[in-house]
């Protein structure tokens, strides 16, 4: 009943200050576990020179390649667009054909031996090494240093390139409090950008990629195959314009009416309500349009969907 009551109290408009300081307390914790598991493990925390430098590479837009089966819609032209900027593909994306600037990789907190999943991440992983021995890796950190076996193993030739980091999720669960108290931490990363290698997150990597993608100086990002809807992978989809059919059993995936990173079970806020307001708040604060890729995306209704003809055409 106090701890109820506690709770409420937390959740008012006047305790946003209150929200804030004790949002500072958790990311300095995790910033201070980020730094020791990196030391640990043997890699480098992610800077925001290292960040600054993936949008120097090429055009300022950013595409983030997701699994959604949307991606199967994608043209050979929608991909030399995104070979013209600069792209991230996360995790089973590893096992897709088309190997972008850099990959994102996580670990789940199982104590076992790495799955199946894991395996063929690995495998797909060290293939694309050696056909793009310059890809970078954004790693997520473990929750401790014994799960790293519980991430796809990096390659030895790519260990210079790979970066770790951190994040932390609203402790608010007030879908009222969600623009506010994102503003507020925004609004603070704008004047120390990535101070520490800790990002604000809702449970997906995709919230913590935008954000990335607007610290590192994007102008534009691009999310491709985030589809937040019941659609399945591209994988799965057996009208695509190549079958995965190994990949059905590597990356088993049941049929939900409703995309996983929707459920409010593990995260604060549904990841459709999330990047929503994320969005135009990075627009807001760093000037990075957000686009949804498709129009078969339940983002869609809420960003504005990318034409893919203009940046083949610039």
């Amino acid at each position: 009943m106090i701890r109820a009551a506690l709770r409420r109290t937390y959740e008012l408009d006047i305790a946003s200050i209150f929200r804030a300081q004790h949002l500072r307390r958790v990311k300095r914790v995790e910033a201070r576990k980020t730094r020791e598991i990196c030391e640990e493990n043997g890699f480098s925390e992610l800077t925001l020179t290292t960040l600054r430098s993936l949008a120097e590479k090429k055009s300022r837009t950013c595409f983030i390649l997701g699994s959604g089966s949307s991606i199967n819609d994608l043209s050979e032209d929608d991909l030399k667009t995104i070979r013209s900027g600069f792209s991230i593909g996360i995790n089973a994306w590893v096992s897709h054909d088309f190997i972008p600037d850099a990959y994102s990789f996580e670990a789940d907190g199982l104590n076992q031996e790495p799955s199946g999943e894991i395996q063929t991440m690995t495998r797909a992983l060290a293939n694309k090494a050696r056909h793009k021995p310059d890809l970078v890796l954004l790693l997520l950190r473990p929750k401790r240093s014994d799960l790293q076996k519980r991430m796809v193993e990096i390659p030895r030739n790519l260990r210079k390139s790979s970066f770790m980091y951190g994040r932390y999720n609203l402790t608010s669960k007030r879908q009222q409090n969600l623009q506010k108290d994102l503003d507020v931490i925004l609004s603070r990363e704008k004047r120390s950008p990535l101070s520490v290698p800790v990002v604000v997150d809702n449970g997906a990597t995709v919230a913590r990629l935008l954000t990335l993608s607007a610290l590192a100086g994007f102008t534009k990002v691009v999310l491709v195959g985030i589809d937040l809807n019941s659609s399945g992978y591209f994988w799965q989809d057996t009208k695509g314009p190549r079958l995965y059919e190994e990949l059905v059993g590597s990356f088993p995936r049941e049929e939900r009416y409703q995309h996983d990173t929707l459920e409010t079970g593990n995260r604060p806020f549904s990841n459709l309500d999330f990047l929503s307001v994320l969005a135009p708040l990075l627009q807001k604060h760093f000037e990075i349009e957000t686009f949804s890729g498709s129009h078969k995306s339940s983002l869609a209704p809420q960003l504005a969907v990318y034409d893919w003809r203009v940046d083949l055409e610039t």
